[in-house]
């Protein structure tokens, strides 16, 4: 049976969930709010990696996740997904802006991670600075004390194209993609929504309503459903194209960097954030330069880099940490909202979308469900 669906968000989640819809047969309607490059998705270091999982049914989801991206990038003529690895020499109590890269961790916090990451059965090796110059030569080794961790599996995703990607499906399967800011949900007294008012006034009606709106998530669905969110302001950094870019992602002791697909570095530093209170702030332009210097410091020739964009905004968090998915009971209503969406987003689109055409639903999501928060 052939439903009207109307998916409130053009990143990531709503883009997937959308395109598996449309390519189930279904009428589809993507309200996007802006162009990719400006949601969180776009925002994102876009690191595919099993380590933040906090429970075993989150590590099972990001494997899958992980896994799911792999295999449909086998599909796909564009090259979005990058299995590039992961070195990492600075433990999160390390990470502060400095001037070098010189670091010693201890052999304690190392073998913690160690243990904490094979618990979950993913490979990370620790290994010297000269055994990780022939991983990436691009970094200047000579100021790295001590161990340097390589997770071999992990990679990054270029969401913006991954993005563009999913829409040429909505449309190739007769979707539409309309640019639209969502003011409200149009509600009755049963919570059966009939669909949307926009911020110019318009409405636009569906049989079911789809909520992948990121940070506006929670506000959206306050007339229906608690959906509580510890959402927070994320920084990201894209420079001008560097001459011999790092193959790897970089986890350093005061910043997260990873190449782009023109040649560029995207860098996140949480030191940055905490400097900016709203997304309309602007980071401190000497912020930004010692960040930049601090950064070419640690690669071999020291390059000068400079910033082509420097992006503030909401980062998406659900109020647990943990993803939100599923449809909200007793209502036609439907959310999707995860802060990994670089690692889970595509797969929990694909997901919410066969549950939503075939009735039937993964028992993998039975934990990330927005009815647990009614539970509390």
């Amino acid at each position: 049976m052939t439903k009207r669906y109307l998916v409130i968000g053009n990143g990531i989640l709503g883009a997937a969930t959308a395109a598996r819809l449309a390519s189930r047969g279904q009428q589809v309607t993507l309200l996007d709010s802006g162009s990719p490059e400006e949601t969180a998705s776009a925002r994102s270091l876009g690191w595919i990696n099993d380590a933040a999982a906090t429970s075993p049914a989150y590590h099972t989801l990001r494997t899958l996740g992980r896994l799911r991206l792999a295999h449909e990038q086998l599909r796909s003529s564009a090259s979005w997904y990058h299995p590039s690895g992961r070195l990492d020499w600075g433990s999160s109590s390390d990470r502060q802006l400095l001037p070098t890269t010189t670091v010693a961790v201890s052999r304690e916090s190392i073998d913690a991670e160690i243990a904490r990451l094979a618990s979950q059965g993913q490979d990370i090796y620790p290994i010297s600075a000269q055994e990780a110059q022939s991983i990436e030569p691009t970094v200047d080794w000579s100021q790295v004390r001590g161990t340097v961790l390589y997770e071999p599996e992990d990679a990054w995703v270029d969401l913006p194209l991954l993005i563009h990607e999913l829409n040429g499906v909505v449309k190739q399967h007769g979707g539409q993609i309309v640019p639209a800011r969502v003011n409200r949900l149009l509600t009755d007294e049963n919570h059966v929504v009939s669909g949307v008012q926009t911020v110019d006034g318009q409405t636009i009606d569906a049989d079911n309503v789809i909520v992948a709106a990121g940070s506006a998530t929670t506000k959206l669905l306050e007339p229906i459903a608690d959906i509580p969110e510890s959402s927070n302001i994320g920084v990201t950094i894209t420079t001008e194209p560097v001459d011999n870019p790092p193959r790897t992602l970089l986890r350093i002791p005061f910043a997260g960097v990873r190449p782009d697909s023109s040649g560029r570095l995207v860098i996140v530093a949480s030191k940055l954030e905490e400097l900016v209170d709203t997304p309309g702030q602007a980071v401190p332009e000497e912020a930004v330069r010692t960040l930049l210097d601090a950064v070419g410091n640690a690669l071999e020739g020291k390059p000068e880099l400079h910033a082509a964009s420097v992006k503030v905004g909401i980062r998406p968090i659900p109020a647990d940490g943990y993803p939100v998915v599923g449809t909200i009971p007793g209502t036609n209503v439907s959310v999707v909202f995860t802060h990994s969406g670089a690692t889970v987003g595509l797969l929990l689109g694909q997901l919410l979308g066969d549950e939503l055409v075939d009735g039937n639903e993964f028992h993998v999501l039975d934990d990330f469900r927005p009815q647990r928060f009614a539970a509390n």
